[in-house]
């Protein structure tokens, strides 16, 4: 089946359902569906066109046809990879934003050492977020 019957059969579903349909079920009654009868009738034509052609080389419509369906692909492809790069941008950044930085780090050892000062933490707790904050300054660079 070619390019062409495949949007004639598509045109004349959308015809229909653009109140071509209803029109015909209310017996011509209510309002004229200008736009439905004539995507119907578009699509009739090429419909029919393309099952009753007699020629079977390709002709220029067809060719024209085979090259804007290829450019809508390409089109469509560029459009899906546009979006995925997006959102894999996207995802890069919520990756960052869930680090900390060498700033936040030196600001925690800081406080970490007030508060063990003042006794509000006791030296096992102590050691233990004082060896977590070392291992963090040791992958940052910082030790």
């Amino acid at each position: 089946m070619s390019i062409k019957a495949i949007i004639g059969i598509v045109l004349i579903i959308t015809g229909l359902g653009l109140g071509v349909w209803d029109w015909l079920r209310s017996g011509f009654s209510g309002v004229f569906p200008y736009v439905g009868l004539v995507m119907t009738a578009v699509g009739a034509y090429l419909f029919f066109s393309s099952v009753f052609s007699r020629s079977k080389s390709p002709s220029a419509t067809e060719n024209i046809t085979k090259a804007a369906v290829t450019a809508g692909g390409v089109a469509v492809g560029a459009a899906i990879g546009t979006l995925a790069f997006k959102k894999l941008m996207e995802y890069m950044e919520e990756r960052k934003k869930g680090e900390i930085s060498s700033q936040e780090i030196i600001e925690i050892d800081k406080r970490l050492d007030e508060l063990y000062k003042t006794g509000e933490l006791d030296p096992e707790r102590y050691k233990k977020a004082k060896e977590l904050i070392y291992q963090l300054k040791v992958k940052k660079g910082l030790a």
